[in-house]
């Protein structure tokens, strides 16, 4: 008879324990919106990242190489295109499509708002000021096929070519 009033007791606890958890952690749960400066950038091609230095390599008597075009030219490159404006960004191992925006946003090259989903990764929203709205949305496409997973896990390789495309579904 005990037993039976002990072991009802610690279920009790810890459905009590668990509810008390669960309503806790709830607001982590909740979409989360990351906001992103919106800025629009002319459309040229700039190294993003600081661990490869610029060659010195000089195609003229005016200036190098890597300095006029801002790039180091032996590094991997992904590149990203959003209508009519392409950029580059330099590409490194286990680079997300994510990644590369933030690379470029961070350059001021690029802008997007998103919103993160537990679990689900990001979702972009929003790109250089145009949302998606009436049926419409931002489609991922890489090198030229539409993307079967989002832009968070999306695993990119050296000379990949990340499109959005403004469509309806």
């Amino acid at each position: 008879m005990y037993k039976k009033r002990y072991i009802s007791l610690f279920f009790a606890i810890f459905v009590i324990v668990g509810a008390v958890v669960f309503f806790a952690l709830s607001d982590d749960r909740a979409p989360v919106a990351q906001e992103i400066a919106v800025t629009k950038t002319p459309a040229v091609v700039e190294q993003v990242s600081q661990n490869i230095p610029k060659q010195k390599e000089t195609t003229g008597p005016d200036r190098p190489q890597a300095e006029r075009e801002n790039v180091a030219t032996d590094a991997p490159m992904v590149t990203l295109a959003v209508g009519t404006s392409s950029h580059e960004t330099s590409w490194h191992e286990g680079m997300t499509v994510i990644d590369a925006m933030k690379a470029l946003k961070n350059a001021g090259m690029l802008s997007f708002n998103s919103k993160e989903f537990l679990g689900l990764g990001l979702f972009v929203e929003e790109i250089s000021g145009k949302k998606n709205a009436d049926g419409f949305y931002w489609i991922l496409y890489i090198n030229g096929e539409k993307s079967g997973m989002g832009a968070s896990q999306t695993i990119l390789a050296p000379d990949d070519m990340i499109e959005w495309k403004y469509e309806s579904r």
